[in-house]
């Protein structure tokens, strides 16, 4: 018990101490958006370009995971599509929005910072598998279908392609695309010394800030 203790409640006190700093005032509201923005875009990039530039290559492109990834997460976003849709007749848009956060682990809040500090920097292959599985297939699904309930001006085909594209040019799907490729290359071991340092320099701040962020998101 002692062991899990010391283990899980650093994570909750570093999310305390986000909540308690707009609470008393030491952060104002517009600290979280910023906070949220430097991790989406530089702390967990780093962190997943990190992971996939120095794994095994096989463990990355390990296909019966990512099937059975996508099949557990498409299974949950379908039932909760087809509960809100004839069960609770929910309009589209409500119901999809529900269907991805049911479906969706939160990988970025509280998973990474999770898991790095309970298992250790090795889980985040998971996390960058899971990643690019969801921006491919469900998360672009999701966007199509509440672009269909609130514009009814543009062509199928147009809404399909821009929900693609917004999915896949957010920095951690990028990160996990340029790593596995260089990784794939063989051109990992010529990268200097000092761009990996550089990475693991802004990947280190992970578990703090990302915690501290999610305490300023449930002030």
């Amino acid at each position: 018990m002692l062991a899990i203790i010391n283990t899980i409640l650093p994570v909750y006190i570093l999310i305390a101490a986000g909540w308690l700093a707009i609470h008393f005032k030491l952060f104002n509201q517009a600290a979280k958006k910023a906070c949220a923005k430097l991790v989406s875009d530089f702390i967990f990039p780093a962190l997943l370009l990190l992971q996939t530039l120095t794994t095994d290559i096989n463990q990355i492109l390990d296909v019966r995971w990512l099937v059975a990834f996508f099949c557990a997460m498409a299974l949950i976003w379908l039932f909760v599509m087809l509960v809100g849709k004839f069960i609770f007749k929910q309009p589209i848009n409500n119901i999809a929005m529900e269907a991805m956060l049911c479906a969706f682990p939160n990988m970025g809040g509280m998973g990474i910072p999770f898991l790095i500090h309970i298992i250790g920097v090795s889980a985040l292959v998971s996390v960058a598998k899971a990643n690019f599985v969801v921006s491919l297939t469900l998360i672009p699904v999701t966007v199509m279908l509440l672009q269909l309930h609130m514009d009814h001006g543009r062509g199928i085909f147009h809404i399909i392609i821009s929900a693609i594209i917004s999915s896949i040019k957010t920095p951690m799907f990028l990160a996990v695309i340029v790593g596995t490729l260089i990784n794939l290359m063989g051109l990992s071991k010529i990268i200097p010394a000092f761009a990996l340092n550089t990475l693991h320099t802004v990947a280190d701040s992970c578990v703090f800030i990302s915690l501290f962020t999610v305490g300023l998101a449930l002030h």
